[in-house]
């Protein structure tokens, strides 16, 4: 009789156990990016894709190429690290809004001459959602 009582708490833990990771495994595949990204289901999350930087050194801006791939974004800091270190060099506050799928061209302006070297931009969202550039090259 207690060997048939150990079996069912065995039976009873291992079902609890399938239903807890089951819930986990349900909560983390609806409200991350792999869950449903359809327009206003609630789950659609920001998207930008920084398509190029370039510097312009007389006037001390970033010109950025990008591409918001879902929901509007609003983008409020421009942050611009060496690379490959990723000290910081720059920090900015940025004022731009990106729109569904289309190429968005936005001045990042700086109070600093970038000296040569190779850098990265980090732009980031009022929804605080973080986007990287690729690597971009200041030569004199």
């Amino acid at each position: 009789m207690a060997i048939m009582n150990q079996r069912k708490a065995i039976v009873l833990t291992s079902f609890f156990a399938l239903i807890t990771i089951s819930i986990f495994i349900f909560v983390n595949f609806t409200t991350t990016d792999l869950g449903p990204m359809e327009p206003g289901s609630g789950l659609t999350q920001e998207k930008i894709s920084i398509q190029s930087v370039s510097y312009n050194c007389s006037q001390n801006c970033l010109t950025v190429y990008m591409e918001s791939t879902s929901i509007e974004v609003t983008l409020n800091n421009a942050i611009i690290k060496d690379y490959p270190d990723g000290n910081v060099v720059a920090n900015t506050t940025i004022s731009d809004t990106l729109s569904d799928n289309h190429i968005h061209k936005t001045a990042v302006n700086l109070n600093m001459t970038l000296p040569s070297g190779n850098y990265t931009l980090t732009l980031i969202s009022t929804k605080h959602s973080i986007f990287v550039s690729p690597r971009f090259n200041i030569s004199y």
